[in-house]
């Protein structure tokens, strides 16, 4: 009768295997657990090829430091669940594959977090995903991490995502992150155009100034002319919003250099003008007014401009920088 089944620790112990755990071997079949759906894994050994893990609906999977799975035994986890729901996966230890990878699509998919080794974004390429509706990666990515999502989005038939986070769980390690000048997201238009029915953005480890030229006024930014055939193809050259559906801006450990606070007041400022008032229509499409705005160890901003971003914006969190604190 078993429906939910959860055993996690929170700091990581050099278990061995534990053999009262549903696992591969003499007396295990998959018809042991008929009822399981939710299983939560958190720095506790398992067997890739364990009964208890399919026929899911939910699986959390944090795996214990020593645990070294090839790229494919972790597909192949994902590819025996083909009614998953929601899925967390944390691996530290991974190992190039052994067989081919596959492709796996996950129809039923809305909730995905993948965090750990960078080989997992070979992972994210394999998977199709087209009713993803949060997608959250803390993933140490090697190569531009635009172009990974991008390729998700792709193959998945652009999905209706509403809730991105992008290396916000891998801060105050950021030195490990870093792959290039920009940051963890070399070309936000790019990426954040193909996301219109974004509601919820939590970035680390980047630098403000693209990011918030990206999600201010268009007219700002000299780069901002892709999103316009989103809205319009008859204005192909007409600058457009990107994000009109944003409510929410997270942002931990992103750098922000000489124009990063003014940035932000131009972000604000577009979005949230004055007085309740709506923000300025573009391609026949207004933003949204942002409802909240977080800001941890990113800009000492000040307590003018604290207090102009709380007569804007309902809610309200800034985390001075430690250097500043």
């Amino acid at each position: 009768m078993l429906k939910e089944f959860e055993v996690s620790s929170t700091e990581a112990a050099f278990f061995a295997e534990w053999p009262w755990l549903p696992n591969v071997g003499p007396g295990a079949n998959a018809s042991a657990l008929p009822n399981l759906k939710t299983l939560t894994l958190h720095h506790t050994p398992f067997k890739w090829s364990s009964p208890i893990l399919r026929n899911l609906h939910v699986l959390n999977l944090r795996a214990l430091p020593i645990t070294h799975l090839p790229l494919d035994r972790i597909l192949f986890i994902l590819s025996n669940n083909p009614e998953l729901k929601s899925v967390s996966l944390h691996f530290q230890g991974v190992l190039a594959p052994v067989l081919p990878l596959s492709t796996v699509t996950l129809p039923h998919v809305t909730t995905f977090s993948l965090g750990g080794h960078p080989l997992l974004s070979q992972l994210l390429e394999s998977l199709i995903l087209p009713n993803l509706d949060s997608l959250t990666l803390d993933i140490e990515a090697r190569d531009p991490i635009e172009d990974i999502v991008s390729g998700l989005l792709t193959r998945s038939n652009r999905p209706p995502i509403q809730h991105l986070s992008l290396a916000y769980g891998l801060m105050p390690n950021v030195a490990n992150f870093y792959y290039g000048p920009g940051g963890i997201v070399i070309t936000w238009n790019t990426l954040l155009a193909e996301l219109p029915l974004l509601k919820s953005l939590h970035i680390g480890g980047t630098s403000v100034e693209p990011l918030l030229s990206a999600l201010g006024p268009p007219e700002d930014d000299p780069n901002n002319t892709g999103p316009s055939t989103l809205n319009n193809s008859n204005n192909a050259n007409t600058p457009a919003w990107v994000c009109p559906n944003l409510e929410s801006i997270a942002m931990k450990s992103c750098h922000a250099h000489g124009e990063g606070v003014q940035r932000l007041v131009q972000m604000v400022e577009a979005r949230n003008p004055q007085g309740g008032q709506l923000a300025l229509s573009l391609n026949g499409i207004t933003p949204v007014r942002l409802t909240r705005l977080e800001l941890h160890d990113c800009a000492a901003l000040g307590e003018d401009i604290m207090n102009w971003l709380d007569q804007r914006i309902a809610d309200v969190v800034c985390v001075d920088p430690s250097y500043e604190r």
